[in-house]
C-alpha cells in the first residue's frame, strides 16, 4: 500500500521535499518491506530511518526531478 502511495506522490514532490513513513519498524506489515526497498532504490530520493521512534520513520528527501 505504502509503496503504491509514493509511486504516485513522488513525481508531485518538489527537490528538497520530503516524505515520510511512520512504523517501518513493523516489517511483519504486509508491504513495509517491499516499501523500504523501493524507496531506498529511487535515484532522485535520499532515504534514512530514524530510529530514535519505537517503530521507526523512514524520511525520503527528493534530491534531484525524475
Amino acid at each position: 500500500m505504502l509503496q503504491n502511495y509514493i509511486k504516485m506522490l513522488a513525481p508531485k514532490i518538489e527537490v528538497g521535499g520530503c516524505f515520510t513513513a511512520h512504523n517501518v519498524r513493523n516489517t511483519d506489515m504486509e508491504g513495509t518491506s517491499e516499501f523500504i526497498d523501493y524507496v531506498k532504490d529511487l535515484p532522485n530520493f535520499k532515504t534514512t530511518i530514524d530510529t530514535s521512534s519505537s517503530e521507526e520513520i523512514s524520511i525520503s528527501y527528493k534530491i534531484a526531478k525524475g
